[in-house]
């Protein structure tokens, strides 16, 4: 939802801001995936070979393809440095927000879990 707010302020700026956040965006959501593909295939049983192959081949080819990719986009000035930094962090901002509404939502069911434990035990002293 924030990438998409900022994605339509940044067209409003500037075309070069979109395109910097559209490239980030991409980079980050696509590497967390074909990396959540990775594990799965290494961690399902009797691909284990197979998986690391794909990783290899994976890691020789993704970063000089991202290297090329983004000498093109910023050598021609399609992008902007400072959009494709906010781009590249949508996935770990996502990460972030996910793990402190795990604390908080944990947290809270700790408090009430403590509450009710609190309300038995004092229910179970007034009928003694």
């Amino acid at each position: 939802m924030v990438c998409v707010l900022l994605a339509v302020g940044a067209l409003v700026v500037d075309r070069s801001a979109l395109g910097g956040l559209l490239l980030g965006g991409g980079i980050s959501i696509g590497s967390l995936e074909l990396y959540r593909l990775l594990a799965a295939a290494l961690l399902h049983p009797g691909r284990g070979r197979r998986a690391r192959v794909w990783l290899y081949l994976v890691w020789v080819v993704k970063w000089p393809g991202l290297w090329v990719l983004l000498y093109w986009a910023m050598g021609e000035g399609r992008v902007t440095l400072e959009s494709l930094c906010v781009g590249l962090g949508v996935v770990p901002a996502a990460v972030a927000v996910q793990a402190v509404r795990g604390v908080v939502v944990e947290l809270r069911r700790d408090r009430m879990q403590e509450a009710a434990e609190l309300r038995s035990a004092s229910t179970a002293e007034g009928q003694r």
